[in-house]
């Protein structure tokens, strides 16, 4: 079992916002009918009381790269963003 998740990073009306989904899906198969910005992979702990978040590699099926420290930041702005 794969300890990290694939994501794609899409933009809508010039909002970026992240979709994460299993590593045994294809990133092409997620990324239909959107302009995806961004693609890789990520890992999710926990840190404390807070989550830390880390991005890496790229999509071959849709030639994109990981901007790592960004994407890192809208995954973890979309996981807090309802906290306390």
């Amino acid at each position: 079992m794969n300890d990290y998740l694939k994501y794609i990073i899409i933009s809508r009306m010039g909002i970026e916002t992240p979709i994460m989904f299993p590593a045994n899906l294809n990133h092409g198969d997620m990324a239909i009918h959107h302009e995806v910005v961004a693609a890789g992979f990520c890992i999710i702990q926990p840190d404390k009381s807070n989550l830390s978040v880390s991005c890496f590699g790229k999509s071959v099926t849709l030639k994109i790269d990981s901007r790592k420290e960004k994407d890192a930041a809208i995954i973890h702005r979309e996981l807090t963003r309802w906290k306390d």
